[in-house]
């Protein structure tokens, strides 16, 4: 397999270049309005980087690496498919924690949210990590809760209680949506000729209809597809760069009203 699937990369097969696993940068113009004088003939717009990170902004006491808070902030206030495949690719940084038992999906950020639920086993990215200070008060009941990022793309909040650092002897994924990830990632994971197999499966079964009332047929050729996304980032392969990113303009799969 040559080519990645989950946010976007540029992939490459017979001879053509790929894009190798690095935070891909966009630049958009910096907003507000800041008094720099009179501009000259020689200065250029001033611009503002917005990029997928691809390092801890923060490591906490409990050894957690944290994204920057403005990135996951973005993140979380929609729910982006393409930018998840890069995130959750086999040489980043952040922590991987898994669930202890199935439970419902939900954002208590308040940003966009994927109904459902998780799996028991399911593989998670840590976002942010809160622990209530001693005295302090707890609704739930646990000292310490979670912002996490699925493989769809959608965050979750979750309590200390429901993830385990541990890994399972098989973990699972949250189901990725074909059709939510962006045209170019969608092409640059057809490079590879498994997927590209896969791909058309769920095309035939499912004619069209990918929601709704759906034949057997369907699902299955579904979690065929999403499975060998899955299994084409952990092996490290390559995918377009996600041309929206959090904070940098544009529209995410979802976003809250």
């Amino acid at each position: 397999m040559c080519v990645l699937f989950g946010a976007a990369w540029t992939v490459a097969c017979g001879g053509a270049t790929a894009t190798e696993l690095k935070a891909p940068t966009v630049d958009v113009a910096s907003a507000g309005p800041v008094d720099r004088g009179a501009p000259t003939e020689s200065e250029e717009p001033v611009a503002e980087t917005v990029e997928i990170p691809a390092k801890c902004a923060k490591t906490d006491a409990d050894g957690y690496c944290l994204p920057p808070a403005r990135f996951v902030s973005e993140l979380c206030d929609g729910v982006y498919s393409s930018v998840a495949l890069w995130m959750f690719g086999p040489d980043t940084p952040w922590t991987r924690v898994y669930l202890r038992g199935k439970i419902r999906a939900w954002n208590a950020s308040g940003g966009a949210s994927v109904e459902g639920e998780l799996a028991f086993d399911e593989e998670v990215l840590v976002l942010r990590h809160r622990k209530t200070q001693e005295g302090g008060f707890s609704v739930s009941g646990s000292d310490e809760g979670f912002d996490a990022l699925r493989w769809n793309g959608a965050c979750v909040s979750l309590e200390g209680g429901e993830v385990t650092k541990t890994k399972p002897p098989s973990a699972k994924q949250a189901p990725i949506k074909w059709n939510w990830l962006e045209p170019g990632v969608r092409d640059s994971l057809r490079e590879d000729e498994g997927i590209t197999a896969a791909y058309r499966a769920r095309r035939k079964e499912c004619k069209g209809v990918t929601m709704g009332d759906v034949s057997r047929a369907c699902v299955k050729a579904h979690a065929k597809l999403s499975s060998l996304v899955v299994t084409y980032i952990k092996s490290g392969g390559s995918v377009a760069l996600p041309e929206t990113l959090p904070g940098g303009g544009g529209a995410a799969t979802h976003r809250k009203p």
